[in-house]
C-alpha cells in the first residue's frame, strides 16, 4: 500500500456521470484519481503510488481487460479490477488472463465495490508478505 493514510484507487471509465459516482461512493474510504482512458492511467500510474486500478473493459481505444493486462505486466503490484456490464464466460477468461483479481459487474452499490477493493488490497498484501519473506 502506499505511504498515504488511505490507499490509493485509480479508476478509469470513458462514462464521466460513472466517474464521479463511483469517486462519491469511495471517497470517505479511499483516495480516488479518475480518468478517462487508459493512457491517462498509465501515466498515472507512473507518478502516483496506485494501490489499486478499477477499470471499466469498455472504453475507446484500449479496453479495460487490455490495460489491466499491461498493468499486470508492468506494474504486478497493483490490484487489478474490471467492471464490465457483461461478466459472462468469455469476459471472464478475458479478466483471467489479465490477472484480473475481481469482476465486479454492473449495476453494482457502494457496498460491493468496497468489498472487491479491500478484497484486492489484501491478495496485494498477501502476496508482498510472501515475497518478503521467502
Amino acid at each position: 500500500m502506499s505511504e498515504t493514510t488511505q490507499p490509493i484507487i485509480l479508476i478509469v471509465d470513458d462514462n464521466a456521470r460513472l466517474l464521479r459516482g463511483i469517486e462519491r461512493m469511495l471517497s470517505e474510504h479511499f483516495t480516488i484519481i479518475t480518468v478517462v482512458s487508459a493512457a491517462e492511467a498509465m501515466a498515472v500510474i507512473e507518478r502516483e503510488p496506485v494501490d489499486v486500478v478499477l477499470a471499466d473493459n469498455q472504453m475507446p481505444g484500449l479496453q479495460g481487460t487490455a490495460l489491466l493486462g499491461l498493468v499486470a505486466r508492468t506494474h504486478p503490484g497493483i490490484a487489478r479490477i474490471l467492471m464490465t456490464g457483461d461478466a459472462g464466460a468469455v469476459m471472464k477468461q478475458q479478466a483471467s488472463r489479465a490477472e484480473v483479481v475481481r469482476v465486479l459487474e454492473k449495476p453494482f452499490h457502494g457496498a460491493k465495490v468496497v468489498a472487491a477493493i479491500c478484497d484486492a488490497l489484501a491478495m496485494v498484501s498477501d502476496a508482498k508478505h510472501e515475497i518478503e519473506v521467502n
